[in-house]
């Protein structure tokens, strides 16, 4: 009985950290969003304090960019490229980045979102 009760218990305490992200030291959860507009993949992550929202993005979708002194601009995001009056649109829990994908640097718990849309500029 106390060993069918023991195994109960290690499998409720195994299922509650499926899908969670490991947290090591100075690791932060974030939650990745790609937005294609008409479907949604979400990725809850643990990254390194200091992480640029640009590198997170690279470690999980294929990317086309180009960079210059002002960055990375994203062509594409997982073969979803810049295309008419839609572009890649960087956001920050929520609201439109003041600064480009790989000028942002994590340092606190956050949501970090890329939309395909047409910019409100």
């Amino acid at each position: 009985m106390r060993k069918s009760l023991a195994l109960v218990l290690l499998f409720l305490v195994l299922a509650g950290c499926i899908g969670q992200p490991k947290l090591g030291e100075n690791q932060i959860p974030v939650k990745l969003i790609i937005n294609y507009s008409d479907h949604v993949q979400t990725f809850d992550v643990a990254v390194p304090e200091n992480t640029s929202a640009f590198d997170l993005l690279k470690q999980y979708a294929l990317l086309d960019y180009t960079t210059s002194a002002l960055g990375a601009f994203i062509n594409s995001i997982n073969n979803v490229s810049n295309a008419g009056d839609k572009y890649w649109m960087f956001y920050i829990n929520g609201k439109q980045a003041e600064v480009g994908v790989s000028s942002y640097f994590i340092n606190d718990s956050m949501v970090i979102e890329m939309r395909y849309e047409k910019p409100s500029w």
